[in-house]
């Protein structure tokens, strides 16, 4: 026979059978609270009659508290203790207060008053107790015990803990009582009748008004917790060891709550979700750790998904009473998931159709820049050379405007063959056929500054360089690089003005950063995107010469190898051309 799940359906808000157990729980709460408040007796307090209290019950903001028969010899010892007590008090006092605020305990508390505070709160009690004993103002007293009790039951203090303080106080107490009756043992005796009835009196007070308040601390916590349980979207059972219902928050439409509690809760699972839970809970059982994991069933084509977890409840001896299972219906989430990862994949293979038709494209175009620039080179070696065979047979014989023609064929071959160069150098770039290797930036740079030595006297540049790293990467690329930058720091600089060019390195942890820095024009912010753009340029070709090609070609380096290149410059106040290098490529 087909088992069926307690958690097969989700249950919607409002169903009367997924509320229940709940509405029956709230009629049983309502009858015992309605018979707890016919047993409250509300009363005030008999008056005082020739000095003596008469039982009575007095109605606090705490609760109800009955005070014990007062004789006239009580009210006698009861004075015979508060005028002995008031001599001694502020003596004890300064005699407990170090033993108190050495105390684990009562120290942390009493630290939060200041001395005076705590001396206005003991004359604040030593009145009250003296308003009770000589004028009958129980009620005043009893309310200040019963504060004491529920402020103690508040800060969790135990009751253990109060009744060691009274104790200490009255081990304080009995060495001045030995020399005040040494000589007369019927007033000990009427002393010590009075500091019983007194101190049973404020623990009897205390105590009622502590268990009370505990009791109501209690019952909020359960109150919470009966809330969140009954109100939980999720399922929640409690089982004991054998995995047997003892009782649960929510019924499926098909279940009534006899149906359930205390059948196994492997009895409403079955194939391979009845295995799962089997595992789970010896898993709990033996490691005594929640278990946490995931089920799912289809019913008519339908697959629902649900995530659960079993918990253990442990005993006072620490070891498993109960255990909690917990499941929640997560069947929306799950197919929100597959939905995206289905997007995710399908935007992915979209994505590397992109790539490898942008990549075979970026190939054609260097193929293409390559072929273009190799093949432009003869003729326009052609066109050059008899231009200039043109101009030197017949310069100065023919007109003026003849001469300025033949002067703009030289110079526009001339960009043309630079600019063709240019190119070729920029399509090579990454078609190397060697490995990476490692590469001393040191000895690099100077290479460079040897090959660019005409151009670095002749501006009389100064170029200082920081110790360098042993990076790995291509040799050829790393010395365009640096001759790409250096070159533009020599030539965007300020008419008159000798160049200064620091070459600097910081180690970033994975990745080196390298700058180059110079004193020279500087860059307006506004066209740092069009710096590392092709053909873009930022000044007239008359001003400062070039193709344009410099800077993207420093740029296809650096990503060649896997690191990032950008500036920060100021106008007028020169540039630095900042790349990052990984340590490991």
């Amino acid at each position: 026979m087909k088992k069926k799940s307690i958690i097969r359906k989700p249950v919607k808000k409002g169903n009367k059978k997924s509320i229940s157990i709940k509405a029956r729980r709230k009629v049983a709460a309502k009858a015992k609270l309605s018979n707890s408040r016919k047993k409250a007796v509300n009363s005030a307090a008999k008056p005082v009659k020739n000095g003596v209290q008469t039982k009575s019950q007095l109605e606090t903001s705490n609760g109800i508290l009955e005070i014990p028969d007062f004789t006239k010899r009580d009210i006698e010892t009861l004075k015979k203790y508060f005028q002995l007590n008031k001599k001694y008090q502020k003596k004890i006092n300064d005699e407990l207060m170090p033993e108190l605020m050495g105390d684990s305990l009562w120290g942390p508390i009493l630290k939060q008053q200041t001395e005076k505070q705590r001396k206005m709160q003991q004359e604040h009690s030593l009145e009250i107790q003296r308003a009770a004993i000589y004028e009958g103002k129980w009620k005043k007293y009893t309310e200040d015990l019963m504060t004491q009790g529920v402020m103690y039951a508040r800060m969790n203090i135990s009751y253990k803990d109060w009744y060691k303080l009274i104790k200490i106080y009255k081990d304080h107490l009995i060495p001045h009582l030995k020399k005040d009756f040494a000589g007369s043992t019927e007033e000990a005796i009427t002393f010590i009748d009075g500091l019983t009835k007194f101190v049973d009196y404020a623990m009897y007070g205390i105590a009622e008004a502590y268990f009370t308040e505990k009791n109501n601390i209690i019952k909020a916590k359960e109150e919470r917790f009966r809330a969140i349980f009954e109100n939980s979207t999720d399922h929640i059972l409690l089982v004991d060891k054998n995995a047997n219902i003892i009782t649960l928050n929510r019924l499926t439409p098909d279940y009534k709550e006899e149906d359930i509690v205390g059948k196994s809760l492997f009895s409403f699972q079955h194939g391979t979700n009845e295995e799962l839970l089997k595992k789970a809970v010896n898993t709990v059982l033996t490691t005594k750790s929640p278990y946490v994991f995931e089920s799912s069933y289809t019913i008519n084509g339908i697959t629902q998904y649900f995530s659960s977890s079993i918990s253990p409840i442990f005993g006072a001896d620490e070891e498993i009473n109960n255990l909690v299972f917990i499941s929640r219906d997560i069947s929306e989430q799950k197919r929100a998931e597959m939905k995206i990862k289905e997007m995710n994949a399908t935007l992915e293979k979209k994505v590397n159709e992109r790539t490898i038709e942008l990549k075979n494209s970026n190939n054609e175009l260097e193929q293409f820049a390559y072929v273009a620039s190799h093949d432009l080179q003869e003729p326009l070696r052609t066109i050059s050379n008899f231009a200039g065979l043109f101009e030197r047979q017949y310069k100065g014989k023919l007109d003026d405007k003849a001469d300025e023609y033949l002067s703009f064929i030289s110079s526009s071959t001339t960009r043309m063959q630079i600019l063709i160069k240019d190119l070729l150098e920029y399509s090579r770039i990454g078609k190397n056929d060697k490995d990476m290797a490692e590469v001393n930036c040191n000895q690099l740079i100077k290479e460079v500054l040897n090959d660019m030595s005409e151009s670095i006297n002749e501006n009389k540049a100064k170029v200082h360089s920081d110790a360098l790293p042993v990076i790995k990467g291509y040799a050829v690329e790393m010395k365009s690089l640096f001759q790409n930058l250096i070159s533009n720091a020599i030539k965007f600089q300020t008419p008159g003005a000798h160049p200064v060019i620091k070459i600097k390195v910081k180690d970033k942890g994975k990745e080196w950063l390298l700058g180059v820095e110079d004193n020279g024009i500087g860059i307006d912010k506004k066209y740092y995107d069009k710096l590392f753009i092709i053909f873009q340029r930022l000044h007239n070709k008359a001003e400062y010469p070039g193709t344009g090609i410099g800077l993207v070609q420093c740029k296809k380096i650096i990503e060649l190898h896997g690191g990032k290149i950008w500036v920060d410059s100021e106008q007028g106040k020169g540039s630095t051309f900042y790349f990052t290098m990984p340590k490991t490529n």
